[in-house]
């Protein structure tokens, strides 16, 4: 490839792409010889499907029912505060 950009630099710079000529044939490649040639991978190993799992998830609207259930505490507690000091005055 250094030998085309040689034969062909001065068209390239100049951006005459049409006088641009041809290279050789790449050389062919030569296939391995018995000896060199790579060894064969060895098989993969049998891929096992998971035992079932159970499905340990939260339910959808479990998350909300504890943040209600702390809701109606809170605003228990603070009615009973409420009262409480409504008595005292």
């Amino acid at each position: 490839m250094l030998d085309w950009y040689r034969a062909n630099e001065a068209a390239l710079k100049a951006g005459d792409f049409r006088a641009v000529q041809p290279g050789a044939e790449p050389p062919e490649r030569k296939p391995l010889a018995p000896a060199e040639e790579a060894e064969p991978a060895p098989p993969l190993p049998p891929v096992s499907t998971p035992a079932a799992v159970p499905d340990t998830r939260m339910p959808e609207g479990a998350g909300n029912t504890y943040a209600w259930i702390a809701a109606l505490l809170l605003a228990v507690c603070g009615g009973l505060v409420w009262l409480w000091k409504r008595q005292r005055t």
